[in-house]
């Protein structure tokens, strides 16, 4: 054999192994990429399985209390019963007697258009309640309404006068809760 057909067996084998070997080398680059980005996928939900169990934990420190004034600030439904039993046991510290309440559907009508296309995220109930009281009492009766956990918004107040420093009140209260 001659040293061209040597050299022609060499540039013919490298020919055939840089055109059968290159395509695979590109693909194992466009692995290897692939390969990185997926680590890099991997990673970040590694990060927010350790951020999900760090705030698990501080959820879970939370105790039965805190979570109990969360839903009578923020209730999840509106409980009428409960909401009248408290108003009324807030009342009779002071020695008012509560001669009617009710609940009136509270729909929201005042929002604003970009409002009504979305759906609240809360929904609201009118009170409406009557009761007679001396006007020291009454203000007592307030500020224990407002220092409660319960969200109410005084809507109405209509005062009367009554006998002997006893005044007619009739109020009106919206309170909310989440959807």
């Amino acid at each position: 054999m001659g040293g061209t057909t040597i050299l022609a067996y060499i540039v013919i084998s490298l020919s055939v192994v840089y055109a059968f070997t290159l395509p695979f080398f590109n693909n194992l680059n466009a692995l290897l990429d692939e390969k990185s980005r997926y680590e890099e996928v991997l990673e970040k939900a590694r990060n927010i399985e350790e951020k999900k169990n760090a705030l698990l934990a501080e959820f879970n420190k939370v105790s039965a209390l805190e979570i109990q004034k969360v839903e009578t600030f923020i209730p999840s439904s509106f409980n009428f019963v409960k909401l009248a039993a408290d108003i009324d046991a807030v009342a009779a510290r002071y020695g008012i007697s509560v001669q009617s309440i009710a609940s009136i559907d509270g729909s929201n009508t005042d929002t604003s258009i970009a409002e009504a296309e979305s759906t609240p995220t809360y929904g609201s109930a009118i009170i409406t309640l009557s009761f007679s009281a001396s006007y020291p009492n009454f203000q007592k009766f307030l500020e224990d309404l407002e220092k409660s956990l319960q969200i109410l918004d005084i809507k109405s107040l209509t005062i009367s006068p009554g006998d002997n420093n006893v005044y007619k009140y009739s109020m009106e209260l919206e309170t909310y809760w989440s959807q």
